[in-house]
């Protein structure tokens, strides 16, 4: 959508292979399907709005979240796709700058030919660098190598301290803001047709962040 790329390279790096041993002492064996059908891509949830915590458990994490600021993150998962797999192409509602979210993506584990595919152009996200992600873009991942692709992916709001995770607010970023808000309206009139058992799940999720945008502004 115009000249709006919906990823972000910040110049942050991490100290990957900590934050690695970290996850694969503790995390890896709680690795399940983080989609229905594929099983080549698993996750694990961390933390989120709606009771998920483990952070105590993870130090090193808990010490990147803090620099974050603690109060500006929503979800915290990691995620590890096979060898010679792929997630389709999709856009969230969660990770959305339309909603003041930017979803951050740390590779700890990679390799040449995994590439996250942002608007139809591949990016190779190296080990240890802090990328930030749009979602409200057309978005999939692909692991062409033969070694897993582990990711720390953090959503955090847009505060002070996270304010390097989003763009400059350009006209392209409006004019993509709009196309998405009238492509989810189309979906929306769709799946009210089509799917109408899906309408209830996202309009809970848009309430959720609608409060608490409202509660950012009255704090």
């Amino acid at each position: 959508m115009g000249n709006y790329p919906c990823i972000l390279r910040t110049g942050e790096r991490v100290d990957a292979d900590a934050l690695y041993e970290e996850f694969h002492t503790i995390c890896a064996r709680d690795l399940t399907s983080a989609h229905q059908g594929q099983t080549a891509w698993s996750g694990v949830r961390i933390f989120d709005m709606v009771g998920a915590d483990r952070v105590a458990e993870l130090p090193l994490l808990t010490e990147l979240l803090d620099r974050l600021g603690r109060h500006n993150v929503v979800m915290v998962n990691y995620y590890n796709m096979a060898p010679h797999s792929e997630q389709h192409e999709h856009r969230d509602q969660s990770g959305n700058l339309l909603f003041g979210i930017s979803r951050i993506h740390i590779p700890l584990r990679t390799n040449a030919s995994a590439v996250l595919r942002i608007e139809r152009r591949d990016y190779h996200l190296p080990v240890g660098e802090v990328w930030a992600i749009d979602t409200s873009g057309r978005h999939a991942a692909v692991n062409g190598g033969e070694l897993d692709r582990v990711h720390l992916v953090i959503d955090v709001k847009r505060a002070p301290e996270t304010a390097f995770c989003f763009p400059r607010m350009t006209a392209a970023v409006y004019i993509h803001l709009a196309q998405f808000v009238a492509i989810m309206a189309w979906k929306l009139a769709r799946d009210t047709v089509l799917q109408p058992r899906t309408i209830a799940d996202r309009a809970h999720y848009v309430l959720r962040m609608a409060l608490g945008k409202a509660r950012e502004h009255r704090a």
